[in-house]
């Protein structure tokens, strides 16, 4: 949701301008971060959103490949130990 508002925001700031109003179609959108948000700051707000999930992916990327590791050199191969390879997790420890 964040990334179709901040693309239509950024859409009206090139063609209207980047302190007018943000609306969507011909509707304004006052209430969307407060009393008249322009274009810029829905901009901005979507922008932050969408590097905060992506933060959170990588952190739990990292996360993730260090655990699986851990698991790996103490020789488990079978994380929820259903005598088969078909969760993520089972897959990707082949790959450490």
């Amino acid at each position: 949701m964040s990334i179709v508002l901040g693309t239509i925001a950024v859409g009206r700031a090139l063609t209207v301008g980047w302190l007018e109003p943000f609306r969507i179609g011909e509707v304004e959108v006052p209430k969307f971060m407060g009393t008249h948000a322009s274009n810029v700051a829905v901009a901005v707000f979507c922008a932050v959103a969408v590097a905060a999930v992506a933060v959170g992916f990588v952190v739990r990327y990292f996360h993730s490949r260090s655990f699986l590791a851990r698991l790996r050199s103490r020789g488990v191969t079978d994380i929820n130990s259903d005598g088969k390879t078909d969760v993520f997790t089972d897959k990707f420890l082949d790959d450490l």
